[in-house]
């Protein structure tokens, strides 16, 4: 499990958790509520061209497509864990 994050002058910008299988990686984004932006996620997913990514939070389970207009409308997929159930996350996500 790593994280990213970049500090370019006047533009942080950070993702929770990376993780990697293989040649996959999955931005994890963790938020204390049900609100909250994820403008630096969006970043991370387009700098490396990721289309699939996790946000967990206090929402119930869920998924949501995010259309990218800053990458020529590609479709950012990202499905919804509700804290509650982060330590059977690697069962879950298999499905």
């Amino acid at each position: 499990m790593f994280y990213w994050q970049r500090q370019a002058k006047n533009a942080t910008a950070e993702v929770d958790y990376v993780l990697s299988s293989g040649t996959n990686i999955l931005p994890f984004e963790v938020k204390a509520g049900v609100q909250g932006g994820m403008k630096s996620l969006w970043d991370y997913m387009r700098e490396r061209k990721l289309s699939q990514a996790i946000r967990c939070s206090l929402e119930n389970f869920g998924e949501f497509d995010y259309i990218d207009d800053k990458a020529g409308n590609a479709v950012r997929h990202v499905r919804i864990f509700p804290l509650y159930a982060i330590h059977v996350f690697h069962k879950l996500s298999e499905r």
